[in-house]
């Protein structure tokens, strides 16, 4: 479906400058926002329709910035004003394209997912963005208007590095999103930098992230007939990009894509899973390889992992104090209820992005759960 440039909303962040001190200092992520406004504007997209939440920059900006369209709105790149910002969005009548840019320090908790800090995140004020928590909000939770709200695109230009690597353990502090139902036809797709573990490297003379530098091209050279791009033609188009950069020596770098039914790239392809009967060996064998996952096996993560879920799955889950006899119950409610498995391998693959996580997605493909299109 393709849809109209004048009903598209983007929230834009470029954070160089954070309250953790100069060590801190990222210059590029603020000159990769114009560069993306500048693309965002050129495609239609009313520049009163931007958001740009911008730290001060780290340098003077270079000479291929462009200048911020008149009729941008610039905010700062603190936790309250973004915050703010990506609700108000959702207050009332939603667009039908909502796009989410987001450029500076990110890291990867083992029971949380991918978080981000703000620009007066510091030591003694640890807040970050929880994406897995914004992203399920935006995708079951903000309503609006009906038909509203069509395709949320998030494309994240971040480290995606383990937090307690870099003396943080435990969970930072986010702010918590509303849950919901699933919503027809609402379609969202994740983009980031890199994958679990890696860092996303940066470019400070050019003022440039890698991944931004290679996706900005790929985003210009996509048809201007089709509103908005198709992401999953150019995170492959990127795989590809990252895969030779690889095999050159020139980066250990690769873009993660994540997509509602869609995925692409390093997981297996996903689509809508209709109720299927499993035979009990099967279904402890999903059983296991669920308990694989981190967020699964430990008691107290796996409820998030459950709030998740669509409310018709949440709602048939008969639930164990024993691991193997909950786990299994999971299982078997996920099998029963449409969307429930699609469901769930998608919150884990925002919460414990892992290769056990990827492990159990390929085993349940493997096991035929899922059809080639929904009901």
């Amino acid at each position: 479906m393709n849809f109209n440039p004048l009903n598209t909303r983007a929230l834009v962040v470029g954070v160089e400058r954070y309250g953790f001190g100069n060590g801190w200092d990222l210059p590029g992520p603020v000159a990769d926002a114009h560069r993306f406004i500048a693309w965002l504007h050129g495609r239609g997209v009313p520049a009163a329709n931007i958001t740009a939440f911008l730290a001060q920059p780290v340098r003077p900006p270079p000479a291929d910035q462009p200048a911020l369209p008149v009729g941008v709105v610039r905010r700062k790149a603190t936790h309250q004003e973004i915050i703010a910002g990506l609700t108000n969005e959702l207050v009332g009548a939603p667009p039908d394209v909502l796009w989410l840019w987001w450029g500076g320090h990110g890291v990867v908790q083992q029971d949380v997912g991918r978080a981000l800090f703000f620009e007066d995140s510091s030591d003694a004020y640890r807040q970050t963005l929880d994406l897995g928590e914004f992203l399920s909000f935006v995708r079951f939770a903000a309503a609006g208007h009906p038909g509203a709200l069509q395709r949320i695109i998030a494309v994240i230009d971040a480290c995606s590095t383990h937090a307690h690597l870099l003396g943080m353990p435990g969970q930072l502090p986010h702010d918590a999103f509303g849950s919901g139902d699933p919503v027809s036809g609402r379609e969202c797709s994740l983009l980031c930098a890199s994958q679990t573990g890696q860092a996303a490297k940066n470019f400070a003379v050019e003022q440039t992230g890698l991944f931004s530098r290679e996706i900005l091209p790929r985003l210009a050279a996509t048809p201007v007939r089709v509103w908005p791009p198709d992401m999953g033609e150019v995170a492959r188009d990127l795989r590809q990009r990252f895969l030779a950069l690889n095999r050159d020596g020139k980066t250990n770098q690769l873009p993660a894509y994540y997509a509602y039914e869609t995925p692409c790239g390093h997981e297996p392809a996903l689509r809508f899973n209709r109720p299927v009967t499993l035979t009990l060996t099967e279904k402890i064998r999903l059983r296991d390889a669920l308990l694989e996952c981190e967020t699964i096996d430990d008691r107290d993560r796996r409820p998030r992992v459950i709030r998740q879920l669509p409310k018709h799955v949440r709602n048939n889950i008969n639930s164990h104090p024993a691991a193997n006899f909950d786990v299994l119950a999971l299982v078997e409610a996920c099998l029963k209820q449409p969307g429930g498995f699609t469901a769930l391998i998608e919150a884990l693959r925002v919460l414990d992005p892992s290769s056990e996580t990827e492990g159990f997605a390929a085993l349940a493909v493997n096991l035929g759960v899922f059809s080639d299109s929904p009901p």
